[in-house]
């Protein structure tokens, strides 16, 4: 039986994933036969499994659906439809989660597969436990720590919004912790800081700007998403995803929700008639230590005429979220920093594949000890970067065509470093960046501050940060890469002739431009066609591709 989830059909998963624990080498068995510590959960419809790709070494989350669970003709209609239920949900999450993977508080779907037996599901692992253990596990939270966790929050739902997919069912079990709890300040541990979140479960999300269908959790559903599904002719929109966001936050910071009732529908009658009506909404015992602003915000959130309600980016500019959470959302510093850790990498791997280089050929030839001596740091500096150069050169030609919406997080963390606001980043500010705060890149030298700073004017403007901290998914396709060739191909001719390339480096270095041609001439025309530029990009990158 075949699917419409995915057209990507393989022979056997094996060929692509092997289970794995946390700190050991991969385990001799299929997925199929993993053990109890290589399991994360089980489920109605699949277990999931800690992997880890065969090809690329990065870990993955495999969710295993057997399709032997799936209805057979002569099952009753009730298993059916709800087989059938089930199965549109999982398409709607895939599809969901394409359009919004790359966002740091969002759960990334790596990918989907097929076998004749079972249907599988790779997305990021989540190394902690849901934000519901943790509240009902440690209590109530500090102010600054669920500041912390809600701006986390609010990134991700803004970042939905503005691609108009509306969750519809956010609740503390679809918040993951990226951390334990316990090895976090919300745990007790001391000197800790709070850890970033990622929101998930997306069988519910639509991209509908209106719905009249009840989607949601009782305690966390909004009163309008009521109303649409008992009264004929209303509608509800993303205003409802507000809503819920209240209701946690409110949880965050007294332990309870403020709707709560024997049945759900004593929790829906108290959710009918609004926050504002509880005589109770803030019991003296627990709230009379949480500041105000903490209270006007969950006022606000939980406005009962939607349209009302402010917006998830007005939200995390409330002065309670600024004041009290960190000065860039945990998620997005976490991911800002993972990238220019292995931008980093990369450069230094480079300088030290050059100069055991040189050493070897100084070893064999001791005749030119001498020059090696006076020219070894233009050589190095030379060799690492003719390709990288280059390729941050087109890098940097698609950054600048990247949709706003895709990369609204990365523009708000290059806010954030740009303390005088200028517009462009300074060495100096760019170091107190990535030396500040929990998260820091270790043992910052000048070499890599000034591989960030592409065209070497001394700064790095938004492009540049771009080129260092976008996720592969961004620039690597064939679309952008054919983009990025068609503007450095000045006269249309299709082929990158030596002054162009000459040109996209600064125009002033003919022996970096050679070399480049030399190195991706595969057919040795003494040009670079698209086949062979596209072969030059994606060359060192593969590795990536599902970071």
């Amino acid at each position: 039986m075949c699917t419409v989830i995915t057209n990507f059909r393989i022979d056997s998963i094996e060929d692509y994933y092997t289970p794995s624990t946390k700190g050991t080498s991969d385990l001799k068995c299929t997925v199929q036969e993993a053990p109890a510590e290589a399991i994360l959960g089980k489920g109605q419809f699949g277990t999931v499994v800690r992997c880890r790709n065969r090809q690329h070494l990065y870990a993955v989350a495999l969710k295993a659906v057997a399709k032997s669970n799936f209805p057979k003709q002569y099952d009753d209609a009730k298993r059916k439809k709800k087989f059938q239920s089930t199965l549109e949900t999982l398409q709607n999450e895939v599809k969901q989660l394409r359009k919004l993977t790359g966002h740091p508080s969002i759960v990334a779907l790596y990918e989907v597969l097929e076998t004749s037996t079972h249907l599988y599901f790779a997305t990021e692992i989540c190394k902690g436990q849901e934000l519901f253990h943790a509240i009902s596990h440690y209590g109530a939270f500090s102010e600054s720590d669920a500041a912390s966790v809600m701006k986390d929050i609010l990134s991700a739902i803004n970042f939905m919004h503005s691609h108009s997919v509306m969750h519809r069912d956010l609740k503390p079990e679809n918040i993951l912790l990226t951390i334990r709890a316990e090895k976090s300040s919300v745990g007790g541990k001391k000197g800790k800081a709070m850890c970033s979140v990622k929101v998930v479960d997306f069988g519910l999300a639509s991209d509908e700007k209106r719905s009249n269908i009840q989607a949601g959790t009782p305690y966390y559903i909004a009163p309008e998403v009521l109303n649409a599904s008992e009264t004929r002719g209303t509608s509800y929109g993303k205003e409802c995803d507000i809503w819920s966001l209240g209701v946690i936050l409110y949880i965050m910071l007294c332990g309870y929700p403020p709707f709560y009732g024997e049945s759900d529908q004593e929790i829906y009658d108290r959710i009918k008639k609004g926050f504002e009506t509880l005589d109770d909404r803030y019991p003296a015992e627990d709230w009379d230590t949480i500041s105000s602003s903490a209270q006007d915000l969950i006022q606000q959130m939980l406005t009962f005429k939607p349209q009302n309600r402010p917006t998830a980016d007005v939200c995390r500019n409330h002065a309670w979220i600024t004041e009290q959470g960190p000065t860039i959302g945990l998620a997005l510093h976490d991911a800002v920093m993972a990238k220019l850790v292995k931008f980093q990498n990369f450069v230094r791997r480079q300088r030290r594949w050059c100069g055991c280089w040189l050493l070897c050929f100084g070893c064999c030839v001791l005749v030119v000890v001498c020059f090696l001596t006076t020219h070894c740091k233009k050589l190095i500096d030379f060799f690492p970067s003719f390709q990288n150069k280059f390729k941050q050169v087109a890098k940097r030609l698609i950054a600048e065509t990247l949709d706003d919406r895709d990369i609204a997080h990365l523009k708000e963390a290059f806010n954030q470093y740009d303390t005088d606001g200028d517009g462009t980043i300074s060495i100096v500010e760019m170091r107190n960046a990535l030396t500040h705060g929990k998260s820091k890149l270790k043992n910052i030298d000048q070499n890599f501050l000034d591989s960030l700073d592409i065209d070497g004017d001394g700064m790095i403007d938004y492009s540049e940060f771009l080129v260092a901290t976008m996720r592969t998914k961004h620039w690597h396709t064939t679309e952008r890469l054919r983009l990025a060739f068609d503007q450095l191909d000045v006269d249309n001719s299709g082929q990158l002739d030596r002054d162009e390339v000459r040109s996209a480096l600064g125009g002033n270095d003919d022996a970096l431009a050679d070399e480049i041609i030399n190195q991706f001439d595969v057919d040795g025309d003494g040009m670079i066609s698209f086949e062979e530029f596209e072969s030059m990009m994606t060359s060192d990158t593969v590795k990536d591709l599902k970071k």
